[in-house]
């Protein structure tokens, strides 16, 4: 980021957890059943994932898994490992 203003991100009204990418280009977040990241510099959110439940924080490592928390009780820590592919189709 280049500047230190803020901005509203389009679409993310309901966002909840939010946390970086590795490069700090995407934020992601969650929206109801859905974990979504959304590029800092501009445009709307993508969907990367269905969640059981809605999502609190994650992590989202170097080689593109993120780890997240769900509010299902049988999920309570779930890996998203192939959603770059899945972008991809």
């Amino acid at each position: 980021m280049d500047t230190l203003a803020w901005r509203k991100l389009q679409d993310a009204e309901d966002a909840l957890g939010p946390f970086w990418s590795p490069d700090s280009r995407y934020l992601a977040f969650s929206v109801r059943n859905q974990l979504k990241k959304i590029d800092v510099a501009g445009g709307p959110p993508q969907s990367l994932c269905t969640v059981p439940g809605v999502s609190g924080s994650g992590a989202w490592g170097p080689d593109g898994v993120i780890l997240f928390d769900a509010t299902a009780r049988q999920t309570p820590l779930t890996v998203v490992l192939n959603w770059q592919a899945d972008l991809k189709k």
